[in-house]
């Protein structure tokens, strides 16, 4: 019995990271700024330290295969409360993981539920939406169900670079119509995108891309 009594006490050191489940991230003053090792993950999400420029603890990053049209994969929840109605850009901190090509290893899923929309528009232009989510048009790459592919563009380093739509880089919009609960999704797209931050930004609101910006903890 002393041998079952020792591996109870050593599995109850082994700290694992919250669940959406146990946790919240909670938006305030029109921003929600997330270190993305600090959400929940499974599968074969690790957090890193190697490369250098990550905030926080690490980043985030996936180690299995790569899913360019087979979105759900390596699925991550996260439960955010939006105090601050209104509509948001999402952006993340990221960098490509391999080589010199900004092209390659760039991009994972994203998916919103419960929002009053989730798309994608360039200056100027129509809004487009994810496909699968009812809504037209969509667009121009892959996805279904409603996931949307999310890649960065334009640099080797990290970088805030946040778009979808092949080859004609949209901006990402998150509209939410009245505070409450709401479920972003994460799934695996390319093997070695690094995620260092992730983050909502109101319409009119600045400075929440600099590295000393608070960051939300997860409130149970």
């Amino acid at each position: 019995m002393k041998y079952v009594g020792l591996l109870l006490m050593l599995c109850s050191l082994i700290v694992s990271p919250k669940t959406p489940d146990d946790c919240v991230f909670v938006e305030a003053n029109g921003a929600l700024v997330i270190e993305a090792e600090s959400i929940g993950y499974s599968e074969k999400w690790q957090v890193e330290r190697e490369v250098p420029g990550h905030s926080g603890e690490g980043y985030l990053v996936w180690r299995g295969g790569d899913f360019f049209n087979d979105p759900g994969h390596g699925y991550i929840a996260v439960d955010i409360e939006v105090n601050t109605p209104g509509l948001y850009q999402f952006k993340w901190r990221s960098k490509i993981g391999e080589g010199d090509n900004f092209t390659e290893f760039n991009d994972t899923w994203l998916r919103f539920r419960g929002v009053s929309a989730f798309y994608a528009q360039k200056e100027g232009r129509e809004k487009v939406y994810a496909h699968g989510s009812g809504a037209s048009p969509n667009p121009e790459g892959s996805g279904k169900d409603g996931w949307m592919k999310i890649y960065l563009t334009g640099s080797t380093d990290w970088t805030w670079s946040t778009n979808t739509y092949d080859n004609d880089p949209h901006k990402v919009w998150v509209s939410f119509a009245e505070p409450g609960r709401y479920r972003m999704e994460l799934s695996a797209r390319s093997a070695g995108h690094l995620i260092d931050r992730i983050a909502l930004i109101r319409e009119g609101v600045s400075g929440a891309e600099s590295m000393n910006f608070p960051t939300a903890e997860c409130s149970c």
